[in-house]
């Protein structure tokens, strides 16, 4: 059940390129305020972000660009390839993006908030929705979906269609 009074919240997630972006934004178009924990987490660890220093304290400053911005991709390869790794920078990370949804959702004008995470359920954002949608799409859509958007990213080479990062 939601924890903010007046609010119905969505909690959003599925695998890696089974759609949950397009639904989210589907609802947007509906009149729902929707919240992307994805991009939350991206900020978290942007240079001004409040994760920023506990990361690069925990996994070491090779994994800065020459602009001092972590390298994602490098944070990437590390942390997908690590279990031990992945599980601290989730810890490092998760709170904030926890703290900043919970902010976002009691702010919101509106009465339909989504909450789109991958992790949705393996975290405690899901302790504050109302009702969970989970995305679905076949292997093959997925694949196809990956090879043409993350392969422009460099990216496709860490990712499955099982993967729930």
């Amino acid at each position: 059940m939601s924890n903010s009074p007046g609010k119905y919240v969505i909690g959003l997630t599925g695998n890696i390129a089974t759609g949950k972006s397009v639904v989210r934004r589907m609802l947007e178009h509906l009149g729902a305020y929707t919240v992307d924990a994805d991009a939350l987490s991206h900020r978290a660890i942007a240079r001004e972000g409040p994760g920023y220093r506990l990361v690069v304290e925990n996994f070491g400053k090779w994994i800065l660009d020459p602009g001092g911005e972590i390298n994602r991709n490098k944070l990437g390869d590390l942390v997908f390839r690590d279990p031990v790794a992945l599980a601290r920078l989730e810890g490092i990370i998760h709170p904030f993006v926890g703290q900043a949804v919970d902010i976002l959702v009691r702010r919101a004008p509106q009465q339909i908030v989504v909450i789109e995470a991958i992790k949705l359920l393996e975290g405690t954002l899901k302790q504050g929705c109302d009702t969970i949608w989970v995305t679905f799409a076949p292997e093959e859509v997925q694949i196809e979906r990956l090879s043409t958007t993350l392969c422009t990213r460099g990216a496709s080479h860490r990712r499955t269609p099982g993967d729930r990062r």
